[in-house]
């Protein structure tokens, strides 16, 4: 009994993952125009990291050759393309009051989203990946990629943008109390952007800035993923694998008790 509850329980967040999957697929053009974007964003810094490794005379920089960094932009573009916007849609539902009439549906709010948000960023990581890695072979040549690097990149970035569910979610539900939230999205994109190594590997970073950065969720997300793809060290793996479940569990901890305040306040105030 315990085992068929528990295979209906997980099937209806397999039917949303595969219904989402599904809708992108029929919008698949749409998704290898958006790599147009990231081939854009390459091309520039492509060029501007020649001009710098030519300039200062080294053949290294954050223990990256020219090559390797930029596979290694192209990987974090290509998980940061793969984000949906998950925290609009939760953000939405909460200032239209739409969230009160699912709390009687026969599934979690929160598993729900997170069933659609992965099956889509699946989606699009793959396709990103596969685009992405072909521009950096155009722009920059190949580079000498283990097999561990290749089977291990996909599951650590598909946990790092876990993590960035449970937090783009707590940013949504921050509608519960304030009205645009906007401002926090705003934040935490930059966060992302310093923090997160998005397009300076955290290497590079003064000390100060590289410790706190190693520590935050941010790194989790892009940096280490990128990192351990586009230089392969075996002894990198557990760090960021560990490091990353327990930020996706505190996450998830911290995104279940604003997710159940907030639905407190709806039951209070009648829906």
């Amino acid at each position: 009994m315990i085992n068929k509850s528990s295979r209906l329980h997980t099937g209806k967040y397999a039917a949303v993952g595969r219904i989402t999957f599904l809708t992108n697929l029929a919008y698949f053009a749409e998704l290898l125009w958006r790599t147009i974007f990231m081939a854009l964003i390459i091309f520039i810094f492509a060029q501007l990291w020649a001009v710098v490794y030519v300039g200062i005379e080294v053949q290294r920089l954050g223990g990256l050759t020219y090559t390797q960094m930029i596979w290694y932009l192209v990987m974090t573009e290509t998980i940061v393309l793969s984000r949906p916007r998950v925290e609009d849609l939760v953000g939405r539902e909460v200032r239209n009051g739409d969230i009160a009439y699912r709390l009687n549906k026969p599934y979690n709010y929160l598993m729900y989203h997170y069933a659609a948000y992965m099956a889509e960023a699946a989606m699009r990581l793959v396709v990103n990946f596969i685009v992405g890695s072909l521009i950096a072979r155009l722009m920059a040549g190949a580079i000498q990629v283990s097999l561990s690097a290749i089977l291990l990149f996909i599951p650590a970035a598909l946990l790092g943008l876990s993590i960035e569910f449970f937090i783009k979610v707590c940013i949504g539900l921050g509608a519960f109390w304030v009205e645009d939230t906007e401002s926090f999205l705003f934040l935490y994109d930059k966060a992302l952007f310093i923090f997160g190594g998005m397009m300076l590997p955290l290497d590079l970073l003064p000390d100060m800035i590289r410790r706190i950065s190693m520590v935050l969720p941010m790194n989790f997300v892009l940096y280490r993923p990128a990192r351990l793809f586009a230089g392969y060290e075996a002894e990198a793996v557990w760090p960021l694998f560990g490091g990353q479940l327990a930020w996706l569990a505190l996450a998830g901890l911290l995104c279940t008790i604003i997710y159940r305040m907030g639905v407190k306040r709806v039951n209070v105030n009648g829906g």
